[in-house]
């Protein structure tokens, strides 16, 4: 999905059409001219673009694949001699209207910002979104020793970009991944989100109903709707009266501002490898993983990830 991403802070957009990215890529893997990869790129707008209404769905995980293999398809009849018309700048004014483009803001850090090196750690299973608001939770739970069952509402606040993410009751797996209601609740309650509290069975665990219907959303639409990009400020209000607050521009584990240890990065495969791998293989396999350049045959790393416990 990140090779789909382009400048486009002016427009507030993230991936229009996803494919572009990709099929420039391909492109390059492919050796292609100047003209053929502009074909590859014409054929390309020819795509889905990125549906944000399908966040929570298993959609939103089809269309990222479904991207790059449209970018690939498209390099692929470019080099076979077929054509589309690269015009980028035409596509997002018949979309959003001549005075919103500008081309040199498209282009302006071309060459000179690598996106594909930023390279964000999930450390929770479920949107980037609301990583900065589990850390604060979990933060100042750790802080202040702070019991769940005093905590008497959770002010999350917010830009408009983090509304996809306003699940008060949600209805399936899909729905958890994108609820800060239900995601916070984990926090608050067990000091981490992990894969159980992302599952059907937690969908309807009355441990979970309460502390969801005391996050309560606060919206700031003054704040930039750039995805991760407007401050993220979280108030843990206590039933004796006590307020704990904490503000995040970047979560742990943000590429250049808090990045993640070696050491930190292997507790996450080990936490999410749990139940996944055999116990004595994790460690071992992590090893593996993080010299892989040294490794000479992936046959026995293959196997023993299919094989799995």
């Amino acid at each position: 999905m990140r090779t789909g991403i382009f400048s486009a802070k002016h427009l507030g957009l993230g991936q229009v059409p996803g494919a572009v990215g990709p099929a420039v890529a391909a492109a390059k893997v492919l050796g292609l001219g100047v003209q053929e990869t502009a074909g590859a790129v014409g054929l390309a707008m020819s795509s889905v673009p990125l549906a944000v209404v399908s966040y929570g769905t298993d959609a939103h995980y089809f269309e990222s694949a479904l991207m790059s293999l449209q970018g690939m398809l498209a390099a692929d009849m470019a080099k076979r001699g077929l054509a589309g018309n690269p015009d980028l700048t035409t596509y997002l004014t018949n979309f959003l209207g001549k005075e919103r483009v500008v081309p040199e803001k498209i282009v302006e850090d071309l060459g000179r910002k690598w996106v594909l090196l930023e390279i964000w750690i999930k450390k929770y299973p479920c949107c980037f979104l609301q990583h900065r608001q589990i850390d604060s939770v979990i933060e100042l739970k750790e802080q202040h020793n702070l019991s769940p069952e005093e905590v008497k509402e959770i002010e999350v606040h917010v830009s408009l970009a983090e509304k996809i993410c306003d699940r008060p009751e949600p209805r399936n797996e899909g729905d958890l991944q994108f609820s800060f209601q239900h995601v916070l609740s984990a926090a608050i309650l067990d000091g981490d989100v992990n894969l159980k509290h992302i599952s059907e069975k937690a969908v309807n665990d009355p441990r979970f109903k309460e502390p969801r219907a005391k996050v309560k959303m606060v919206y700031h639409p003054d704040l930039t709707i750039e995805f991760n990009k407007a401050p993220a400020r979280v108030v843990i209000k206590m039933k004796d009266g006590r307020e704990f607050s904490r503000e995040r521009m970047y979560p742990i584990g943000h590429p250049t501002h808090e990045p993640l240890t070696t050491e930190q990065v292997q507790g996450l495969y080990a936490k999410f490898s749990k139940g996944i791998l055999r116990k004595k293989e994790i460690s071992r396999v992590a090893d593996v993983i993080l010299h892989l350049e040294e490794l000479k045959n992936l046959k026995g790393l293959i196997n023993t990830l299919v094989q799995g416990c």
